[in-house]
């Protein structure tokens, strides 16, 4: 085996590696899921189906911290909020994540600083859970109120009910305002 391709590996999305056999020089990985493995997925992330779903990155290590970098597409099918048809929503996005091989540190005292980075994420077992970090990016990308393309909003304007149902005009929110002002008075 030549040491080009001992830096490459490809894994199904459920594949883990130790960290402990990643070293400092930068390994190219590719991630790729199964139709088992997408259909699992799909349970996970609430959405009907996920069609495909690949990962190209890179991971490395130093010390004991482990760096993930990848690009990662998918498509998946919603059900549109709207019409409740089913629609396919491409998903590309980045994700980084560090991990740390150091046991977490028990503090009582919560020190939070808006601007700083994210603390390293603690590996458990010593393995790396690709699965679990490219399934929490994906949901933080996916629309959670999927529209069918070239669907509009429509104006929904309350008024007072006259029993039927039906609004003869629209009232503006200061005149509505000035209303309920009246009634409280």
């Amino acid at each position: 085996m030549n040491a080009a391709a001992k830096n490459e590996i490809s894994l199904g999305l459920t594949g883990e590696l130790n960290a402990a056999t990643i070293g400092p020089k930068q390994t190219n990985l590719l991630i790729t899921a199964t139709e088992a493995e997408c259909k699992a997925a799909a349970e996970d992330l609430g959405v009907v189906s996920v069609q495909s779903l690949t990962a190209i990155g890179t991971v490395t290590r130093r010390k004991d911290m482990v760096r993930l970098s990848f690009r990662i597409t998918a498509v998946i099918s919603q059900t549109c909020v709207v019409t409740l048809e089913s629609i396919e929503s491409p998903v590309s996005c980045e994700l980084k994540r560090v991990y740390t091989t150091r046991p977490p540190v028990d503090t009582t005292e919560v020190d939070i600083d808006p601007l700083s980075d994210d603390p390293p994420d603690p590996l458990e077992g010593g393995l790396v859970p690709f699965r679990d970090a490219i399934l929490e990016q994906i949901l933080l990308e996916i629309d959670p109120y999927p529209r069918k393309q070239g669907l509009s909003y429509v104006d929904i304007v309350e008024d007072e009910d006259d029993g039927s149902g039906k609004t003869d005009e629209k009232v503006s929110p200061f005149a509505a305002l000035a209303a309920l002002k009246d009634k409280l008075n």
